[in-house]
């Protein structure tokens, strides 16, 4: 029987997820050829998080806005929804924050909403993002999940958005 390469990688890729072993993701494309470019729901970012791995899980929430003030001092990583725990849910927002800095990331290059600010009161420097990065598109989960993650390998947050908006450019066509 003849193997390609896509068929090691691929048993070397379940062979990582059955022992929990952290996923690692070069680029935004094969992140999105693993989680699709589509909406995501707070399960599909929770399971993605459990993907990345245990110490990034330990430190992750999704939330609703108005959930934003029950997460736990130690968590750094969440994936804000723009509306409230009553609602069905419209857009997800990343937000990384430790005691000396907080980076907030929306696909549409909004800035934080009042409820992100609150939360990110005691952080010395706030910084976020003003590209527009998704149109009409509807990954805006994926999108987040990627700055995250790429803050949880120790990645420039600004390094990350630029690379973001070239390829996202590329792949799109925005």
């Amino acid at each position: 029987m003849d193997y390609t390469w896509a068929h090691f990688f691929n048993k070397i890729n379940r062979f990582i997820i059955a022992k929990n072993i952290p996923m690692f993701y070069k680029t935004f494309k094969s992140f999105t050829n693993r989680y699709g470019d589509q909406s995501t729901s707070n399960f599909d970012s929770m399971k993605i998080a459990k993907d990345i791995g245990k110490d990034f899980y330990k430190q992750f929430r999704v939330v609703m806005r108005d959930e934003l003030h029950d997460i736990p001092n130690h968590v750094k990583y969440i994936i804000c929804n723009n509306q409230d725990s009553n609602s069905a849910g419209s857009h997800w927002t990343a937000v990384f924050r430790d005691k000396a800095k907080a980076f907030v990331f929306d696909s549409y290059g909004r800035a934080p909403s009042d409820d992100i600010i609150d939360f990110l009161d005691y952080t010395n420097e706030r910084y976020y993002s003003t590209f527009v990065l998704q149109s009409n598109q509807q990954f805006c989960g994926q999108v987040s999940m990627w700055v995250l993650y790429n803050l949880f390998k120790g990645k420039d947050y600004f390094d990350i958005i630029l690379n973001l908006k070239e390829t996202i450019s590329k792949i799109y066509e925005l």
